[in-house]
């Protein structure tokens, strides 16, 4: 997979357990600590499962959010493994390394897709690589019912597809709320929370009209922006313009 992330620790930590329990080892690649996108703070010590981090560059591909890496040495890592099966992110560079070791060294790979569409204005060439892609896996997940139909419409066959929630560990985030809970009281004021990338995308210039209509009946409200990203300066500007700024912080 890509990057560590905090919803997806805990996950990984439970898909141990659980494969532990089975008898099964998990060992986790990921192609890289982060990006410059990602500001995250990551306590690698909360990770119960064995992992390694490559030394990745990352390349923007079209979009703001769309990045991908390399993925150097994974094929050595693999030959040092001697994994019985190996679950791959979509349709990524690990993926077609993975695509191309196969017919030399086979090891069985499951694709992990939440894609919902076969991104249309993509060229003859990238449909052809996916489809390439699905059609030597051995089994697929997909996070929702759409992905799955995507993963069908690139010539899965319907019945090795399984579908898997794209879940977090909420219990993680119930005690995290509860042991930063800060001191300052809530009780007279009705707090709305946006938590995001600001990219023009997110729309959250939305967010802060609809404040300004809320206010009017219910001025207690006030709206907390925790992220960043290119379009901040210009909600600040707009919050500001907009008579909001007592009503709105921008957090970080």
């Amino acid at each position: 997979t890509n990057i560590p992330t905090p919803y997806r620790i805990p996950f990984f930590n439970e898909l141990n357990r659980q494969l532990f329990a089975q008898g099964l080892k998990l060992k986790v690649i990921f192609g890289a600590q982060g990006y410059k996108r990602r500001q995250w703070a990551i306590d690698m010590g909360n990770c119960e499962f064995a992992y390694t981090i490559l030394d990745s560059a990352s390349f923007r591909l079209a979009g703001n959010e769309s990045v991908s890496f390399t993925y150097p040495g994974l094929s050595r890592l693999i030959a040092r493994e001697a994994p019985r099966v190996i679950v791959t992110n979509a349709f990524s560079v690990a993926t077609m390394k993975l695509w191309f070791r196969h017919f030399i060294h086979p090891i069985p790979y499951i694709i992990w897709s939440g894609d919902i569409h076969q991104r249309g204005g993509d060229n003859l060439l990238r449909r052809l690589q996916r489809r390439l892609l699905v059609h030597e896996a051995t089994r697929y997940v997909a996070y929702g019912t759409r992905a799955k139909t995507c993963l069908v419409s690139l010539g899965a066959v319907p019945e090795k597809v399984h579908i898997a929630i794209n879940t977090v560990d909420t219990r993680y985030y119930r005690q995290e709320v509860e042991r930063s809970h800060k001191a300052e009281s809530y009780e007279n004021r009705s707090t709305l929370l946006c938590v995001g990338d600001l990219t023009a995308r997110k729309r959250i210039d939305l967010l802060l009209l609809a404040l300004k209509d809320l206010i009017v009946t219910h001025p207690e409200a006030h709206l907390d922006i925790v992220g960043d990203g290119p379009e901040r300066a210009h909600l600040e500007a707009l919050a500001k313009s907009l008579g909001i700024c007592q009503s709105v912080q921008f957090l970080g």
